[in-house]
């Protein structure tokens, strides 16, 4: 099965043990119940969840209430409804049935404001002068208002940094209203997939794959985790009166400091690092830059060994824009082809391969009338 759903349809797959809503959705059940309740008891409002909770945070622009409009306000109440009789045992099950939660969510399906497919939920769509308004919903007095962008210090100041995992570190330094939010909704999701991981899934490298394949977030929570230091966030963790799992502790007092390292993956069951699978049809650019394959490296490419005789041309500049650091290396890769490689394959892991050229390097030099620079860009990358 494993080998038809990923050669013949194409999808990644994920091993996981047979328990109620398999990994996924067990997971991200239970974590988005207490991100949803806290929001509520915060009185934090809809337009400014799904400001904190999107792409800022390495998660799509659906965010929180917008994700349970698309997938249906009545499909929630039946998962959480159906997850919270079939795991007595889940020492986290009662957050399904949080006492802000329900009364709201009864309340909308009894309505038959169900999300999308209803016309509204937590959005309603509203004709003003003419022109289309997205209005929300008030849970306090189940009335739709208009409302401005929610902004805050924070978020403004860390949206547009592009690694994922500095991006958090630094919004966890503020204090506002969505560090506040981040930091506590992401505490516990930390907590809970450290509890529940070797309940539901065979490696934690399941829990993250799961939660990035089925749900298109950046990364899952042991990835987060171990951005954001395993040992310094369990210290916090604590602090803050979240819990930390015994056998994380027990892997940093072995003296394993993260989740992954060098191809590897920490066994919860086992109590070391275990190299992760590899499917040997399947190049990770990550993997290659960790076994030491670099070959050449600037700020936006990299020329990496992949054995065979063969040698990548990866991109890593900002959305993959062409720039002239990604030619030269282009230009070092020709060289190296007539000594040192058979062959070149151009690829890279970024969500664009490449949004072309650099039109704002373009810009600069056109605007300093550096005409010699742009023939001199154009005649390397032709």
């Amino acid at each position: 099965m494993s080998s038809f759903g990923r050669d013949v349809l194409g999808k990644g797959v994920v091993v996981c043990k047979d328990t109620p809503n398999f990994i996924g959705n067990r997971f991200f059940s239970v974590a988005g119940s207490y991100a949803m309740e806290y929001a509520l008891e915060k009185g934090y409002t809809v337009n400014e969840i799904d400001t904190i909770t999107g792409p800022t945070v390495g998660r799509p622009k659906t965010a929180t209430y917008r994700l349970m409009d698309l997938v249906g306000i009545d499909v929630m109440a039946h998962v959480n409804g159906g997850l919270y009789g079939a795991i007595p045992e889940d020492d986290y099950r009662e957050i399904l049935q949080g006492g802000h939660i329900m009364p709201l969510i009864e309340k909308l399906v009894e309505n038959k404001w169900l999300g999308n497919k209803s016309g509204q939920g937590f959005y309603k769509k509203v004709m003003v002068n003419g022109n289309r308004e997205f209005w929300t919903l008030n849970p306090a007095t189940m009335e739709y208002e208009a409302s401005d962008k929610a902004r805050f210090d924070s978020i403004g100041a860390v949206r547009k940094i592009e690694d994922l995992g500095e991006r958090l570190r630094q919004l966890l330094t503020y204090d506002d209203r969505a560090a506040t939010y981040i930091r506590d909704t992401l505490y516990f999701n930390l907590e809970y997939a450290a509890y529940v991981a070797p309940k539901i899934a065979y490696k934690l490298s399941d829990v993250d794959k799961a939660v990035k394949w089925g749900f298109s977030h950046e990364a899952g929570p042991f990835e987060i985790w171990d951005m954001l230091g395993v040992a310094e966030t369990a210290v916090k963790m604590e602090a803050s009166g979240y819990k930390v799992a015994g056998w994380v502790k027990e892997m940093l007092a072995a003296g394993h400091n993260s989740f992954y390292e060098n191809g590897s993956v920490y066994d919860f069951t086992g109590k070391q690092m275990q190299p992760r699978d590899i499917d040997k049809n399947i190049v990770v650019v990550e993997n290659l830059h960790g076994a030491g394959k670099e070959v050449a490296r600037n700020d936006s490419a990299s020329l990496l060994d992949m054995g065979d005789g063969v040698m990548l041309f990866e991109f890593h500049a900002k959305m993959n824009a062409i720039d002239d650091m990604i030619i030269g290396m282009g230009h070092e890769g020709l060289k190296r082809l007539d000594t040192d490689f058979d062959a070149m394959v151009i690829g890279n892991d970024g969500d664009n391969f490449c949004v072309g050229a650099n039109l704002f390097a373009v810009g600069v030099a056109a605007g300093s009338e550096r005409w010699d620079d742009l023939n001199q860009m154009i005649h390397g990358l032709q």
